[in-house]
């Protein structure tokens, strides 16, 4: 997500991920979480073996059950209540940070042979208010 550093001048209320599901392959609930990655990749050439350090800070684990009925289904990940580091909030930290933003990994929790699949667009939603 680029361009954040032109919000300095407000305050973070809400800050929201939201992917849309658009299918899936196997049955059942998938606990997934968001990380924080904490290094440079590309997506013409990515691949899980080089998608990038992961970081250790800063996730939320989101279950959730994905029928045949759900495509189109929005997921929404509550990104404020992810740490940036130990002062400020994810979204805050790469407003004054924008060189650290290096963007989100959604794993699963536990390995399986089941995935969901995303469109391609996910959207950041954020709530601001001017600082005085």
């Amino acid at each position: 997500f680029t361009g954040l550093e032109k919000l300095s001048s407000y305050y973070v209320d809400n800050a929201n991920l939201v992917m849309r599901l658009s299918g899936k392959q196997g049955a059942g609930q998938i606990e997934s979480f968001i990380q924080r990655l904490g290094g440079n990749w590309n997506a013409q050439t990515l691949t899980w073996n080089n998608s990038g350090e992961i970081s250790n800070t800063g996730f939320i684990s989101e279950k959730y059950e994905h029928s045949e009925s759900s495509s189109g289904r929005e997921l929404v990940w509550d990104l404020q209540a992810m740490q940036y580091d130990e002062k400020r909030k994810l979204v805050r930290g790469w407003i004054d940070e924008p060189e650290n933003n290096y963007g989100l990994a959604l794993l699963p929790v536990s390995p399986s042979t089941a995935f969901r699949i995303f469109d391609n667009s996910p959207a950041l939603e954020i709530s601001l208010r001017r600082q005085i």
